[in-house]
């Protein structure tokens, strides 16, 4: 924390180095001594604009009666921090923390105050309680998942016994019945693997080459009225288990074809990046990653659904399951990697996969 008493001189070089917004103001009048370029860039304005404002004019309308009951008993006097929020020349409101000291400037009595933007660290709060939320919601759907698999291996057996002993009409319908416990058991598995129950067999593959080899499996996901575009960059080797990589190929085409009603083009990229300082909001520490993009032409989503989008049943789509990108969000955790949806509505949509990346197989 800066401390009360600092010299003017050198809170006029922090005023002109610092990066964070600053003001130097008159807490008795409220008016505006200095500003830095920080604080004109931030709030909009011109630097000689702030000589005819006042603290009043860049916080907010709730925090305005607070401000004057600091100013108005004195205690703004005393060093501190302070949580508040501000108000830009075009009207937008953001919360920020406020650091603050009196000191002489310029011979009179005045407040230097740094301004730190406080939207980051909300960001932050909101994406770690929403992953909370999903691996609550994933811990749950495995154990349901893990016990419906068990009842339906009861009434799998059940149903092959009477196909192999009851007469042809009663064996008839017992085969029905087995072959819709397959599927039961299929819905079961996507369960299973957003519940983080199934790790799968991993071991280093080139995802580029994984890609191309599905290619006619995918365009005839697509359809005839669809273009699959590959733009493939070589040697991008990760740890995967290779049916789990097909599955989330497979649901994340599949949403793109649903998307783009009209037809469209899907592309599928891949890229290694680096990720020097990590990536909290998706979970991802510091390394090289493999990224799978997915990119459709399609509707895209509002804001609202791209936040529930890999939430289990949750879809867009009246014929949609819900359960393609909650089961691709599963089965990236099991491979330690991370899920990015880019979209915008009437611009289509990008998922974007992070495969934490590994050295090549040996010749």
């Amino acid at each position: 924390m800066l401390a009360s008493g600092w010299p003017e001189k050198d809170c006029r070089a922090l005023l002109v180095e610092a990066p964070w917004p600053i003001f130097v103001w008159n807490p008795e009048t409220g008016a505006i001594l200095e500003a830095n370029a920080a604080a004109a860039r931030r709030y909009g304005y011109r630097l000689e604009d702030f000589a005819t404002l006042r603290a009043n004019d860049i916080v907010s309308a709730r925090v305005r009666p607070t401000l004057a009951q600091l100013t108005g008993s004195g205690q703004a006097a005393h060093a501190g921090n302070l949580l508040s929020e501000h108000v830009t020349s075009s009207g937008e409101i953001f919360p920020v923390e406020v650091i603050s000291f009196a000191l002489a400037w310029k011979d009179q009595r005045a407040r230097f105050s740094l301004i730190r933007d406080q939207r980051p660290n909300l960001d932050l709060v909101r994406d770690s309680s929403y992953l909370t939320s999903l691996e609550n919601m994933a811990r749950v759907s495995g154990a349901i998942a893990h016990n419906f698999n068990n009842l339906l291996t009861i009434i799998q057996l059940a149903a092959s016994h009477l196909c192999e002993m009851a007469p042809p009409e009663a064996a008839q319908q017992a085969e029905l019945i087995a072959n819709t416990v397959a599927e039961a058991s299929l819905l079961a598995q996507q369960l299973l693997h957003f519940g983080h129950r199934r790790p799968g067999r991993m071991e280093a593959c080139d995802l580029a080459e994984l890609v191309h080899a599905e290619q006619d499996i995918l365009q005839a996901a697509l359809g005839g009225d669809m273009m699959l575009r590959l733009d493939l960059t070589p040697d991008c080797w990760a740890m995967a288990d290779r049916n789990q990589f097909r599955e989330v190929l497979l649901n994340l085409v599949i949403n793109a074809m649903e998307a783009m009603t009209h037809g469209g083009t899907c592309t599928l990229r891949t890229a290694i990046k680096r990720l020097p300082q990590g990536c909290p909001r998706l979970d991802l520490a510091e390394g090289s990653y493999v990224v799978l993009s997915v990119e459709d032409t399609g509707a895209g989503m509002s804001e609202e659904a791209r936040q529930h989008a890999m939430e289990p049943y949750f879809s867009t789509k009246p014929q949609g399951h819900g359960l393609g990108l909650s089961s691709v969000y599963g089965i990236m955790r099991l491979h330690s990697g991370g899920v990015e949806i880019l979209t915008e509505q009437g611009k289509g949509t990008q998922v974007l996969l992070y495969f934490p990346a590994t050295e090549a197989l040996p010749e």
